[in-house]
C-alpha cells in the first residue's frame, strides 16, 4: 500500500478458475475520508471505488483470492478509530461489494460470448423518407423492402406489356387500364380493364379483372380474369428472379382461354430496370385457336421515385389449332414513360407501333395505379433478429 497525495492505493491480483487471465483493481479512498478515519471516525463522506485496471475476460469462478485477507487486515490497521463496530460494517461491506463486483464481470463475460456469436447483420441508414437504405449507391426506388427483400420499384406495374416479379404480402393495387388497338383495316378497338392485385405470403400474388370493351359502336361486358403468380425465390436468389405465372379469361363472346407466362426481371445497374415474358394461350373450345410469343421492356429512372422512361416490344404469333394454320405474325415496338406524382401513385403511357403486316397500326396503352394496405413503399424490410429487440 502506498499513500498519495489524494489517495490511498492498494493493487491485488486476483486469480479465476478455468483461466490464466489476471484481474488488476486499485482501491481508491479520498484524503478527506481518510482524515475523518484518522480523527476516530468514519464520517458521513466517504466513498469507495473500484477501478480494474485490466480486464481479460474468458473465467467465470473465483478460484482464490492473493493477499485479499492481507489488504482487509492492512486497511483495518490504518483506520485508527475507537468504534470497532463501524470499522467492522466498512469491511464487510467492502467484501460485499468485491464479491457483487466479481459476479457482474461473469454475468459480462456470458452476455459478450452470446453477442460474439450472433450473425453479424448487413448496415443499413435510414433516409429522411423512412426508408432504410440496405443497397448503398442505388436509387430508393431499388432499396429491397418487405417479406420478398425486393426492390421497392418492383412492388407496382413498371411495364405495360410486360409483368415482373410479385408484389409485396398483403399489398393491394388497384389498377385502371385503357388498351386501344387501331388496325389497318377496319374500326377501332377498346378495352377497358379494372384489376385488382393482392400479395401473399411465400411470394405468391392473385390479380382479379373486369373487362368492358367498345367495338365500334357497340359497348358490352367482355368477361372476367382470374391471375396467380409464384416467385421462386426472394429477390436476387436465383438469377433473372424467374416467376411463374398461371390465367384464366371468362370469356362471353369468345372460348374460354388460359394463358401461361414465364417472368422474368433483373436490375443490371442502377436506374436499369429490365423485364422478359414467354407465353402461349389456348383457347379451350370453339375453333381452339392460340397464341405465343414473347414481351420485353427495359427502363431508365430519370428521376428516382418520380419518373422513368423506357422501351417496350411484343411478338405474338397467332395461329389454327396446334399452331398448324398460317399464323399471323404481329411485332409492335415503342417507348414507355411512368410518372409518379406521389410514392402510392403512378401513371403510364405506353405507346407501340406495329411493324408487319398482320400488326395494327397502332397500339396504346394507359394504365392509372394506386396501391394501399400493408407492405407498400413504407414497410422498409428489417432482418427477424432487429424486430426482435
Amino acid at each position: 500500500m502506498r499513500i498519495g497525495w489524494q489517495q490511498i492505493e492498494c493493487e491485488r491480483w486476483v486469480r479465476f478458475k478455468g483461466s490464466r487471465k489476471d484481474y488488476a483493481f486499485t482501491v481508491h479512498f479520498p484524503s478527506e475520508s481518510l482524515a475523518g478515519v484518522a480523527g476516530g471516525g468514519l464520517g458521513q463522506g466517504w466513498f469507495l471505488s473500484v477501478v480494474f485496471i485490466s480486464l481479460k475476460f474468458g473465467c467465470s469462478v473465483l478460484e482464490e483470492v492473493e493477499g485479499y485477507h492481507s489488504l482487509i487486515e492492512n486497511l483495518s490497521s490504518r483506520m485508527r478509530t475507537n468504534d470497532t463496530n463501524r470499522t467492522e460494517t466498512m469491511i464487510k461491506l467492502f467484501r460485499k461489494l468485491s464479491v457483487g463486483f466479481i459476479l457482474a464481470c461473469s454475468l459480462h463475460q456470458v452476455r459478450a460470448q452470446t453477442n460474439a456469436s450472433a450473425t453479424t447483420l448487413p448496415e443499413v441508414v435510414v433516409t429522411e423518407n423512412g426508408l432504410r437504405e440496405n443497397r448503398p449507391g442505388f436509387l430508393q426506388e431499388e432499396q429491397l423492402i418487405g417479406e420478398n427483400q425486393q426492390p421497392e420499384w418492383t412492388t407496382r406495374r413498371r411495364f405495360a406489356t410486360t409483368r415482373a416479379y410479385v408484389i409485396s404480402p398483403w399489398q393491394v393495387e388497384f389498377e385502371q387500364w385503357w388498351k386501344g388497338k387501331f388496325p389497318r383495316q377496319g374500326d377501332s378497338e377498346h378495352l377497358f380493364q379494372s384489376e385488382v392485385e393482392l400479395g401473399l405470403p411465400y411470394r405468391f400474388q392473385l390479380d382479379v379483372y373486369e373487362n368492358l370493351e367498345l367495338n365500334g359502336s357497340r359497348f358490352r361486358h367482355q368477361g372476367n380474369q382470374v391471375e396467380g403468380r409464384w416467385a421462386l425465390a426472394d429477390w436476387g436468389k436465383i438469377f433473372l428472379n424467374p416467376t411463374i405465372y398461371g390465367e384464366w379469361k371468362f370469356n362471353d363472346h369468345s372460348p374460354d382461354a388460359y394463358e401461361l407466362k414465364l417472368l422474368l426481371a433483373q436490375e443490371f445497374a442502377p436506374r436499369w430496370h429490365w423485364a422478359f415474358n414467354v407465353f402461349y394461350e389456348q383457347e379451350v373450345g370453339g375453333g381452339r385457336g392460340s397464341e405465343s410469343g414473347f414481351s420485353q421492356a427495359l427502363s431508365y429512372s430519370v428521376a428516382d421515385e418520380k419518373l422513368s422512361v423506357g422501351v417496350e416490344m411484343n411478338l405474338e404469333r397467332q395461329s389454327e389449332p396446334n399452331l398448324n394454320g398460317s399464323p399471323a405474325v404481329e411485332f409492335l415496338i415503342g417507348p414507355s414513360v411512368q410518372w409518379r406524382p406521389c410514392p402510392r401513385v403512378h401513371l403510364d403511357l405506353v405507346p407501340l407501333v406495329g411493324t408487319t403486316g398482320d400488326s395494327p397500326r397502332v397500339e396504346a396503352f394507359v394504365v392509372f395505379g394506386f396501391d394501399f394496405g400493408k407492405g407498400g413503399k413504407h414497410e422498409a424490410y428489417m432482418p427477424a433478429s432487429s424486430q426482435a429487440r
